[in-house]
């Protein structure tokens, strides 16, 4: 198995490489979620307590990587969700 194996540093910096490009963007949509928290569908907020309990029952018992894939499509909603409904990014063009 891999975990027997000899990691090298260039296994870190690839690891930590894809998790910013999800966990950056989902950070950033914190607030804009907080502070429109009424218009969220329930099916979310029952979707964001299943991801807390997962998330809570991986860090008590095991906390393997593979562990936390089924959480990626979670994550993906909540982005697509924020930068639908609530942050607006607009482009300046120079006339």
């Amino acid at each position: 198995p891999e975990s027997y194996a000899s990691h090298t540093p260039g296994i870190y910096d690839n690891m930590l490489f894809f998790y910013t490009l999800i966990i950056i963007p989902f950070l950033m949509c914190v607030y804009p979620i907080w502070q429109n928290k009424t218009r969220i569908p329930i099916e979310l907020i029952l979707l964001s307590v299943f991801f807390l309990f997962y998330v809570g029952g991986s860090i008590l018992l095991i906390t393997l990587a593979r562990y936390f894939i089924p959480l990626v499509p979670i994550l993906l909603i909540w982005i697509g969700l924020s930068f639908s409904k609530f942050i607006t990014i607009k482009v300046a063009t120079s006339p």
